[in-house]
């Protein structure tokens, strides 16, 4: 069975040039951020200071306040998803998703044609099966990739100023969206693309410097609602450099519900 895994420029003269030597990573870091606030334009409509920090408050408040943006203790959620497989072939299944703050996490996918994967994560240890048989792939990576996405705007918003800042999409429709981005380490940026009138969140990316070439990992999100305190997206578009791989949609989700006691065990003989 195939698997089923899913500049801002510099501006301004250098006025510092000792400093600089110096200190270049931060000198780099804070040209960034000065740069990208003064160089991307206002959306339409908007009123009152326009930097990453006035945004990132009020994206925030949008999302249902600072309680809301963190990781639940709790959580559990069920979607439909469709993946768009190389050869052109949709396959459909059905996601459910259990978490314990950013420590543990289940995911298991079951497709129409009766396929079965399973990822647990529980701290440093996790286990992937498919269709019963362990994969021995070592999920941490992907694992801290999650928990940095499900918490970006909560990551933006604590991060040190330096390394969060605006910046100009070509992509982005400047009079309607703004994108937030945030370099947590290197050879890797994440963004965060806002609704301008809403400040809800539009899409997401991940944009990472590998080997071979740059590549984009993206969602798209909308059909935004309230889940208890949180406002949360039920329709979700992921796309790798372009390439439509997942669709999803929401059915179900729960907070600060019991999950079962096996729910992380991450050794398959137990």
């Amino acid at each position: 069975m195939a698997r089923l895994r899913e500049s801002c420029s510099r501006r301004g003269a250098d006025r510092s040039d000792g400093w600089r030597r110096r200190f270049p990573l931060a000198a780099l870091s804070l040209s960034l951020a000065a740069g990208c606030a003064s160089s991307v334009p206002k959306p339409d409509g908007w009123a009152g200071p326009f930097d990453a920090r006035s945004v990132l408050d009020r994206a925030v408040a949008a999302a249902g306040g600072p309680a809301a943006i963190d990781l639940p203790e709790r959580v559990r959620s069920r979607s439909r998803v469709v993946l768009h497989r190389p050869d052109g072939a949709p396959l459909h299944g059905e996601l459910e998703y259990a978490a314990e703050g950013s420590a543990r996490e289940r995911r298991e996918l079951v497709t129409e044609d009766h396929h079965r994967l399973l990822q647990v994560i529980d701290g440093a240890r996790s286990l992937e099966l498919e269709d019963g048989v362990p994969t021995g792939r070592d999920l941490a990576d992907e694992a801290r990739v999650r928990t940095r996405y499900r918490r970006l705007l909560a990551d933006l918003s604590e991060a040190d100023p330096v390394l969060v800042a605006l910046v100009a999409e070509p992509a982005a429709d400047s009079k309607r969206e703004i994108v937030v981005e945030g370099r947590f380490q290197a050879g890797e940026r994440w963004q965060l693309w806002l609704d301008a009138t809403t400040l809800l969140s539009r899409r997401i990316r991940r944009i990472t410097n590998e080997r071979d070439a740059t590549h984009v990992d993206e969602d798209l999100l909308s059909d935004h609602a309230r889940a208890g305190a949180r406002v949360i997206p039920r329709h979700q578009v992921t796309r790798r450099d372009e390439r439509l791989l997942k669709e999803a949609w929401l059915l179900e989700y729960e907070e600060g519900v019991a999950l079962e006691p096996d729910s992380f065990q991450v050794d398959p003989r137990e």
